[in-house]
């Protein structure tokens, strides 16, 4: 079946000589071209970081390469929670729960030290007023508090003897407020925690 030819003449899907040339080729004028630009991007780099002071790409010493390697030796099972943090916590946010055990044992614990304690977004919802802060008051860890009133508002749901319950985050919002249930995130309380809580601190406000 003979190819149809547009108006110029020549076949559809043909090679389009005028744009590209006869003799072009992935090895020919082109594949040089790229190499030359990549020769003189290489050649840029290594003057720029030579003028900042900085080693060639590939040299063993770098100023961004002082952590210690990731080399984690395997897990056996008889090692303590210390060792678990200590040598397989070593990226993302399990690093981030390292260092925050370390600063709790290196300079919290630390005989002649003052301890502050800051509170802000919803944790007391989640029951960590009970779980940690309760215990790490009452062992005396803790000098001082600064808090949002959020947190101390939401824990007397607990000193009030109150339910709170844990729920599906991707549940309607639409069917929360119809059933009358209120939800931070996937904390669920029925909207009457809040009116006795607000009870109560108008009762406590007013002496009656």
């Amino acid at each position: 079946m003979a190819k149809k030819k547009n108006q110029d003449g020549r076949e559809r899907g043909g090679f389009k000589s005028s744009r590209h040339g006869s003799k072009a080729s992935a090895a020919g004028p082109k594949s040089r071209q790229k190499r030359a630009a990549e020769d003189r991007e290489r050649a840029a780099t290594t003057k720029h970081r030579a003028s900042d002071g900085l080693p060639p790409h590939g040299a063993t010493h770098h100023r961004f390469l002082g952590g210690e390697p990731i080399a984690p030796a395997g897990i056996t099972g008889s090692e303590t929670a210390a060792d678990l943090i200590d040598n397989a916590f070593l990226a993302y946010n399990a690093a981030r729960l390292r260092e925050a055990c370390q600063l709790f044992t290196r300079k919290m614990l630390d005989d002649d030290v003052t301890v502050g304690l800051t509170l802000t977004g919803a944790l007391t919802p989640a029951g960590l007023g009970m779980a940690c802060l309760i215990p790490l008051i009452e062992s005396g860890y803790v000098d001082w508090i600064i808090s949002t009133g959020a947190n101390l508002y939401h824990d007397t749901h607990f000193g009030l003897g109150l339910s709170m319950h844990r729920g599906n985050p991707l549940e309607s919002d639409v069917v929360l407020r119809e059933e009358g249930i209120v939800r931070i995130y996937d904390v669920f309380f029925d909207y009457d925690v809040l009116l006795s809580t607000d009870a109560f601190f108008s009762r406590r406000h007013t002496g009656s």
